[in-house]
């Protein structure tokens, strides 16, 4: 990371050679990420102004970039003693551009191969098999055809992807004193967005080729070709808006004398939230003279290769969707001799998802809480706790997710090659029982700090019930709807849990040392749920009552057999290489084993910083406890169909006596996909998942530049960071991180150098 002047020189000594060669060599290994800002404030007693802005330039390693402009404007004005008004301002644009991509671009229809090679010897391209056999591509067509060939080292540069955000948000408070101590507030927000994108597909992408060689019409007596989606680049484009409105009026009143202070606000607030969005495609596109070809998407053409009919792709897509949403909200607290609180807020809030019954729009909700200084009594008298605190609170959440709803909802899709019109399809159904989710918590908490703020925290414990929540319900299959299940309200469950927040300063010198310590406990489980699906990949909610709502289930393993290499499981208490029956039928909660959690029990952090004559040190450790994940293994079904294959095929079982050192099935062949299955969801290959890693380092130098006491204040800061250090410790045996899995790339270890100079 550089920035400001120290990039721009650099930039500007590395522009003085090759842009596309030393250039790009030498900054895209890690990016190049560059912030300028600036901000101006002022004022009198009546009006009082603040003006900040700041650019953006980033690089990343994959050539992508980011721009971002914003701009911030606050205004207050008071024109009369008892009347403010406060005006903000915030617009933000950000400019993207596509680099290289990120992902996997070496699938061959759908699978992955373990080696292949991008270059030749002398470093030209090598095509690679993608959608068809190579051989059958270089003879199809008899020479009439685009070039069919797939070259993953250079294809992304034949695409360009480009988006513009533009966000502008709007506040206005106008705050009126009514009598001493009480005043009304009205505030309206609005913001609005409008986003641009275009992907340009240029015409020796293999996405063009691919898709106008497939609408090709091939007439070989005569050796010509009928080209139904013409040569060229393709566009498409897309844009969005989103226009959201939210005005909220309320009353508050606030007064203190000797005993005690009170506080208490009430109102509402109504939102609503209207987007929008279009897409469509230009074929035949040149984009220097902006121009394009007219496609029939009228009649469906055959497809070259397997002729089936299909309309061709129009890239024509349009939504628009709103929310709204109305809170009726109050709360109060009092505050008596500086030691009791007492608080209480009510609230109720509709959802027009909801849109059949008024009990289900509306979900009301409230909470209360008393806190204790223990400390500011006057028989307590241990001073080397001079402050403690303990307090409770007990109240309700409410949850919804917007993506449901509880009317029917159509979708119109596109035109159908039977009759040539539009079609359209139920994308949700018919849901009169559709309600709020509903979350009690109960939180009892201690603050404490000791004496001269060695040591000090939090400590709390909450207990947590959420009722109504969300998950799939059963369809009889009867009614015609083409779904086996619906959304609804369908489970209950409870967890419990600790958080230890410290704040611990050992040494306080010129030498410093200070560590902020964060420790998580947290045990779910189901207390009713519709539909039971025991899970054997610890991922999905698996639903058992009394256990954890992600939980790991297992095939119970009998080991290889002595003979044959195969691997055995039970079926109700019995030995069995019925594989068919294990993973079928042997699904039942007594023909598996419960491992335990999928998710960790325990978590958090420990942060340390060390700062000795402007030198700092800081580092941040994260912690994972108690839990389990299933690790990968040889899979033979996908190794002999997919060219997949596991560093496990080398300590596979291939002999009488091997069942005594290894775990590992025997190769067969043909595969047996059912006796995979198993294997690789048995209890073999389930490991605790606990971890310690370290997360950050950061390196620093601090020092004031300006010797003079009546100058201003001159400071330089130089850091140097390295980001996702690693794992220090885990529980497993076989160096795997629980965290990145099943062919999940884990984030890169990343280094930062900046310059930091305040005038």
């Amino acid at each position: 990371t550089l920035t400001n002047s120290a990039a721009e020189s650099l930039l500007a000594e590395y522009r003085k050679h090759d842009v596309r060669t030393d250039y790009k060599k030498y900054f895209y290994r890690t990016g190049v990420k560059q912030q300028y800002a600036i901000s101006l404030s002022g004022g009198n007693e009546k009006y009082v102004y603040a003006l900040s802005g700041s650019h953006d330039r980033n690089i990343d390693n994959q050539y992508a970039h980011n721009n971002r402009t914003t701009i911030k404007s606050i205004n207050t004005v008071k024109p009369l003693k008892q009347l403010e008004i406060i005006a903000t301002l915030n617009y933000s644009n950000t400019q993207n551009k596509g680099g290289r991509p990120s992902g996997n671009i070496t699938t061959t229809k759908g699978q992955i191969p373990p080696y292949i090679s991008f270059v030749d010897t002398e470093g030209k391209a090598i095509a690679l098999f993608k959608d068809y056999r190579q051989s059958y591509i270089d003879t199809f067509g008899e020479g009439t055809l685009l070039d069919w060939h797939y070259y993953p080292i250079n294809d992304f540069q034949y695409t360009h992807v480009n988006t513009s955000v533009n966000d502008v948000l709007i506040n206005l408070s106008v705050k009126y004193s009514l009598i001493k101590d009480m005043f009304v507030e009205g505030r309206y927000q609005y913001e609005t967005q409008r986003s641009e994108g275009n992907t340009l597909y240029d015409e020796n992408s293999y996405y063009v080729r691919n898709l106008v060689n497939s609408y090709s019409q091939i007439d070989y007596s005569s050796g010509t070709i009928k080209r139904i989606i013409p040569q060229g680049q393709i566009l498409d484009q897309s844009s969005s808006k989103m226009f959201a409105n939210q005005g909220r009026m309320q009353l508050n009143y606030g007064h203190s004398w000797t005993e005690g202070i009170i506080s208490i606000l009430a109102g509402g607030e109504i939102r609503q939230i209207h987007s929008t969005t279009n897409s469509y495609r230009r074929y035949g596109y040149n984009s220097d003279i902006l121009t394009s070809a007219n496609v029939d998407y009228a009649n469906a053409y055959p497809n070259l290769i397997t002729g089936a009919t299909e309309f061709i792709p129009s890239g024509l897509n349009t939504s628009d969707r709103t929310n709204r949403t109305v809170s009726l909200f109050a709360n109060g607290s009092y505050i008596f001799k500086d030691r009791y609180t007492i608080s209480a807020s009510a609230r109720r809030d509709a959802s027009n998802l909801f849109g059949v019954s008024t009990n289900k729009k509306w979900r009301p909700l409230w909470s209360s809480g008393v806190a204790w200084e223990l400390s500011k009594e006057s028989f307590y008298q241990f001073t080397p706790i001079p402050f403690l605190k303990i307090r409770t609170t007990y109240g309700y959440s409410g949850n919804i997710d917007p993506s449901l709803s509880a009317v029917t909802q159509l979708t119109y899709s596109s035109v159908s090659p039977y009759t040539n019109q539009n079609y359209s399809q139920i994308t949700m159904f018919y849901n009169p029982d559709l309600r709020w989710e509903k979350i009690g918590t109960l939180n009892v908490g201690l603050d404490f700090r000791l004496k001269n703020n060695i040591l000090g925290g939090s400590i709390d414990y909450y207990h947590k019930r959420g009722s109504d929540l969300y998950g799939p319900y059963l369809l009889d299959r009867t009614t015609g709807l083409g779904v086996s299940n619906i959304t609804k309200n369908v489970a209950d469950m409870e967890s419990n849990g600790i958080d230890l927040a410290l704040n611990i300063y050992p040494i306080r010198r010129k030498l410093e040392w200070f560590i902020i310590l964060n420790l998580n406990y947290s045990k779910d489980k189901i207390l009713d749920y519709f539909e039971v699906n025991y899970n054997t990949g610890g991922q999905g909610v698996t639903g058992e009552k009394g256990k954890p709502v992600y939980s790991m289930y297992s095939y119970k393993w009998a080991g290889l057999d002595a003979l044959t290499g195969d691997p055995q499981g039970y079926l109700d208490g019995a030995v069995s290489k019925d594989y068919n029956a294990l993973i079928n039928a042997g699904t039942e909660v007594r023909n598996l084993k419960y491992n335990g959690p999928a998710m960790p029990v325990v978590f958090g952090s420990m942060g340390h910083r060390l700062s000795y004559l402007g030198f700092g040190l800081d580092l941040r450790l994260t912690y994972e406890m108690g839990y389990y994940f299933k690790r990968n293994s040889i899979d033979y079904s996908d190794f002999f169909n997919g060219f997949r294959t596991h560093s496990d095929y080398y300590s596979r079982w291939q002999k009488p006596g091997d069942e005594k050192f290894t775990n590992v099935p025997s190769m067969l062949y043909p595969a047996n996909s059912s006796r995979d299955a198993f294997y690789n969801g048995s209890e073999i290959l389930v490991d605790k998942g606990d971890n310690i890693r370290l997360q950050y380092i950061n390196l620093s130098y601090s020092s004031k530049l300006s010797t003079k006491k009546t100058a201003h204040g001159v400071s330089l800061r130089v850091y140097a960071i390295v980001n996702n250090v690693g794992i220090l410790w885990r529980a497993n045996k076989h160096h795997l991180d629980p965290d990145y899995r099943n062919g999940v790339i884990p984030p890169s270890r990343n280094y930062s150098l900046g310059l930091q100079l305040t005038l």
